[in-house]
């Protein structure tokens, strides 16, 4: 376990650097390292698995070798995961450090988070909605406001954020990529009510339910 972390963190290092070719092998051997430990792939639900899984994305990410602006996105969303997780400003539950703070100052401003919602309308967990909070994660990984039960997906691929005058997109550096209506995006698209965001073989409708919001 000990080794497989070692590793990781050695690998990030190497992404940074954008060396992605030695990140993937120190990857490929951090899976091993775990597999060893555990005997076979961990079980889901368990905290193994969650790591193996981060493993796999990271992985992916290096044989991508993304630019240097999609790159960046990633690192700063594995940042701010990884400031929540030491317990960080958690003035606002369940959010992300930078999220938290932006709510904080936008409800003194623009007031609460007005109404919407994703509702999937094809792939695996078609008929499941989910009202948006200022910050949604999507992904794989059980840790996500909108987890999905789809291969086609990263543990964490996608991120909704509210910007005070809007919902926003970006991609978390997944290794399949983010799409709304049909057009691959990195960061900050804007999101308009009926909008699809498509994310493997899922596809997932943006509604308004604030009606006073275009």
């Amino acid at each position: 376990m000990a080794t497989a972390s070692e590793l990781r963190q050695k690998a990030r290092g190497l992404a940074d650097q954008r060396n992605f070719a030695a990140a993937a092998a120190c990857l490929q051997q951090a899976r091993e390292a775990l597999m060893a430990v555990h005997g076979a792939v961990p079980a889901d639900g368990t905290p193994l698995r969650d790591v193996y899984e981060t493993i796999l994305d990271d992985l992916q990410v290096a044989q991508k070798a993304p630019p240097p602006a999609e790159y960046s996105v990633l690192r700063k969303a594995q940042l701010d995961q990884q400031m929540f997780a030491t317990g960080i400003n958690r003035a606002v539950p369940n959010l992300t450090p930078s999220a938290q703070h932006m709510v904080i100052k936008l409800r003194n401003t623009h007031g609460v988070v007005p109404r919407a919602r994703l509702v999937c309308i094809d792939g695996h967990d078609r008929g499941k909605i989910v009202d948006l909070p200022a910050e949604c994660r999507i992904g794989r990984g059980q840790d996500n406001h909108f987890v999905l039960a789809d291969h086609g997906a990263t543990r964490r691929h996608a991120l909704i954020q509210w910007i005070g005058r809007g919902f926003v997109a970006h991609d978390l550096g997944s290794s399949n990529g983010t799409f709304v209506n049909g057009s691959h995006i990195v960061d900050d698209r804007p999101l308009k009510d009926g909008d699809v965001i498509a994310i493997g073989a899922t596809r997932l409708r943006f509604e308004w339910l604030d009606k006073k919001n275009p």
